[in-house]
């Protein structure tokens, strides 16, 4: 795992029993729905529409809600604070430790990073079209996500879950059309707060809807095929 961030505070508060049922790891990574069209890092499938190399995320906190609580202000069951900055690709994991298997809903904050390469940034990620043009995204958004199961039941974790996967959806992300924009002086395609922010909106709207959270039954912290998501934007 690979750790941007200079800092790292995770600050696990359990409530009720204190034997823990659930000891794994949070795991955020970054995963494609349709890796014919959107690709990542070197397992990607040949010649894609966009290929994307790096993609960073920055999250100030992450919230477990247990079940029960939501109709009365959401008892939380623990908070992992930030800042966090962590490179999807790769995948980045944290300590998680729950004494309760069933939570109604799960909350998370964008934040901006503090310092290094991803400065003043919530979101970075660059990356290539399929014609060898290369783009960058950055943006500056700090958007609260909410994530719940279908129907808007509280999810269950499974006995047989050795982690939790936080996945970012790169086909969501990246559905807007990279082709459509023009590359600057420097050869480069910007979408930021003062270049293409039509794309940068779109591309931010699409942040929660592509946000999932799997359970890990196989050890090998990837999104496999045919895992179902626990939860979801509502």
């Amino acid at each position: 795992m690979i750790f941007i961030a200079s800092q790292l505070f995770a600050c696990v508060t359990e409530t009720g029993n204190p034997e823990y049922d659930f000891q794994g790891s949070l795991v955020a990574l970054a995963r494609t729905s349709s890796p014919a069209d959107v690709g990542a890092g070197a397992g990607r499938r040949a010649e894609p529409r966009v290929v994307v190399d790096q993609a960073a995320i920055t999250l100030r906190e992450i919230r477990f809600e247990e079940a029960g609580s939501c109709g009365g202000g959401g008892r939380s069951e623990a908070d992992i604070e930030g800042p966090w900055t962590v490179e999807l690709i790769q995948a980045g994991a944290l300590p998680l430790e729950l004494a309760v298997r069933s939570f109604c809903r799960l909350r998370l904050r964008l934040d901006r990073a503090e310092g290094g390469v991803h400065d003043d940034r919530s979101v970075s990620i660059e990356g290539t079209r399929r014609d060898g043009t290369p783009f960058v995204i950055e943006s500056r958004a700090t958007p609260e996500l909410e994530l719940r199961a279908e129907g808007g039941e509280p999810f269950q974790i499974d006995d047989e879950a050795l982690d939790l996967l936080l996945a970012f959806d790169l086909a969501g992300w990246l559905a807007f059309d990279l082709d459509v924009l023009s590359p600057g002086g420097d050869g480069t395609i910007r979408i930021d707060d003062d270049t293409n922010d039509g794309a940068l909106d779109q591309f931010e709207d699409a942040l929660e809807d592509s946000l999932q959270l799997f359970e890990d039954t196989q050890g090998d912290r990837d999104v496999a095929d045919g895992d179902t998501p626990l939860a979801a934007a509502p």
